[in-house]
């Protein structure tokens, strides 16, 4: 559960969960066979997100923390600036190195983040 609170609550990031976000959430976990249970919880937290703390505060190695990182990121474009703050401050909070951060774009196919000012 975990980490499709990841997802989610990185795609509030930019204060909406739009269409297109909502698919990538959705979509992977109905392949899986959501049940109705299942789907009426994703609601709730889509209404109720978590926030980067939270997340971080349940990570308890490394390897959770890239996967927690990781869930987010598939969740979203990355095409705005809040959730690209979003990324950094949830990265920041995991204790995610920017080499980690990278490594864990460069997986999925996704452009690194640009270096923080």
């Amino acid at each position: 559960m975990v980490l499709i609170r990841a997802m989610i609550a990185a795609a509030h990031a930019d204060g909406e969960v739009d269409a297109d976000e909502r698919q990538r959430i959705f979509g992977r976990l109905e392949q899986s066979g959501l049940d109705p249970e299942e789907r009426a919880f994703m609601e709730h937290e889509i209404d109720n997100p978590v926030s980067a703390a939270q997340l971080a505060g349940w990570s308890d190695s490394a390897d959770s923390a890239q996967q927690i990182y990781s869930a987010s990121l598939l969740a979203i474009q990355l095409d705005t600036p809040q959730e690209v703050v979003y990324l950094r401050a949830l990265a920041g909070r995991l204790g995610l190195t920017d080499d980690a951060i990278n490594a864990v774009h460069a997986a999925l196919g996704v452009p690194p983040l640009a270096p923080a000012i």
